[in-house]
């Protein structure tokens, strides 16, 4: 288990409250993984594979309620922004140019910015945003 001392201060699962936390459309979670699978499967199945792995972390951590859940959403829907990466660039086998690099590294605020156009809740935007963030800020 991590010391709170540890905890970043601008986590933003750090200050979510229970109760319960927004109204998303039924099956808008299901849908994006759908597109996901669809688009490239192994988006969905890296997305999945985040998630199992960072459930019992989060369990060990003491992580409940709402918390608990947006990181599992965020988890699950890290990658969302890669459905805006071209076929072509995404699977790409081999080094990309700068350019195919920057569109990848574009893909957390893209996913940030598709899930706000859902209305997700804050913590989960916040998350996917900095998915790819280092503690010293350097990701």
């Amino acid at each position: 288990m991590f010391p709170q001392d540890h905890a970043r201060k601008e986590d933003p699962l750090l200050n979510v409250q229970d109760g319960y936390p927004f109204t998303l459309q039924q099956g808008s979670v299901v849908d994006l993984l759908g597109s996901m699978s669809s688009y490239n499967h192994d988006l969905r199945g890296h997305s999945e594979r985040v998630s199992s792995l960072c459930m019992p972390v989060a369990f060990r951590m003491g992580l409940t309620g709402n918390r608990l859940l947006y990181l599992q959403l965020a988890a699950l829907l890290h990658d969302v922004g890669k459905l805006d990466v071209p076929p072509h660039i995404l699977d790409k086998r081999g080094m990309l140019s700068l350019q195919e690099t920057l569109v990848i590294q574009d893909h957390s605020l893209r996913g940030e910015q598709l899930l706000r156009s859902l209305s997700l809740p804050d913590p989960i935007c916040q998350t996917v945003r900095t998915h790819h963030e280092r503690f010293d800020g350097k990701g």
